[in-house]
């Protein structure tokens, strides 16, 4: 193997000094040491400096401050800077197993059309006292492209995308928030091979902090991905990602206990949904797996 860094890992951090100095040191572990690691510090006011700095004695580790722009623009930040092959994602919360970028480098030097890299995952919670195996099958059917418009099914903290590619596309579209990473995939999808690594590799770490707990936030910013991506995908596609929308709408009204008139509103327009576009519908149980649908929502 030469000198040249293979993996360029970008971590974007946010007053992250609870978690941080364990992600980084499950990167510090990995039996693969070609790697640099660019830890993006997007404005935060606690100690991320100190502790990321603290791993100064390994010129691998690099640390990059901007102003409070948001995880985009942090992940941007970091694709500008890196100088691997292959560019890794790892958020300042979550970890991987040590094996992680050893397995990943032996898949995409035999699979040179690949872009993009995922694999499975554990999800955990903050005290450690309950590990869930996550379940993320490969949606397969006849494009990833269209299925991953009905439904983003790639932890990002297990993407590994060629640099080439995010060169190509031009990283990261900033408008949006939280659901950045999966406007991405769907482009490199569309321009691609994407291919499903069937090992859990990563941890998920659940905990009241992440980004994605405002429900109605998160809904309307993953609208915002299926209307850039309408022109281009069939109405049957289309149907199926705004009838799981719908769901996902549900299924947050009831975790927040409001059972009253809104509730009763998304219901009907579920079900009116369902209705209308009964093709898009079926397309959603074909793109789906019930068992895995259960379990993740």
């Amino acid at each position: 193997m030469s000198d040249e860094i293979v993996f360029s890992i970008i971590m974007p951090a946010y007053n992250a000094e609870k978690y941080i100095k364990e992600s980084i040191q499950s990167v510090v572990s990995q039996d693969f040491i070609s790697w640099e690691l660019l830890v993006i510090d997007d404005g935060s006011f606690d100690k991320t400096k100190d502790v990321v700095t603290s791993f100064d004695f390994d010129n691998r580790i690099k640390y990059f401050y901007q102003e409070n722009s948001g995880v985009a623009r942090a992940r941007n930040l970091g694709i500008e800077k890196s100088r691997g092959e292959y560019v890794a994602f790892l958020d300042s919360d979550d970890l991987w197993v040590s094996s992680k970028l050893s397995r990943v480098y032996l898949e995409l030097v035999d699979k040179p059309t690949v872009g993009l890299l995922y694999s499975n995952y554990y999800c955990f919670t903050d005290d450690r006292n309950e590990k869930v195996e996550a379940v993320h099958y490969p949606y397969f059917n006849d494009s990833m492209y269209e299925s991953l418009i009905v439904l983003d099914y790639i932890a990002t903290l297990t993407a590994v995308v060629r640099r080439t590619v995010l060169i190509e596309l031009k990283g990261f579209d900033e408008s949006f928030f939280g659901t950045e990473d999966w406007d991405l995939w769907i482009r490199v999808a569309e321009v691609s091979e994407v291919f499903f690594l069937d090992e859990r590799l990563g941890f998920y770490r659940i905990h009241s902090g992440g980004i994605s707990k405002n429900i109605e936030r998160q809904i309307r910013q993953e609208l915002a991905v299926i209307e850039k991506h309408r022109v281009k995908c069939s109405d049957n596609v289309y149907s199926a990602a705004k009838i799981l929308l719908k769901v996902k709408q549900l299924r947050g009204l009831v975790s927040a206990r409001d059972i009253r008139k809104n509730f009763v509103l998304a219901l009907a327009g579920l079900i009116a949904l369902v209705i209308q576009n009964a093709r898009g519908a079926l397309y959603l149980v074909k793109v789906l797996y019930i068992s895995c649908f259960l379990k993740k929502y």
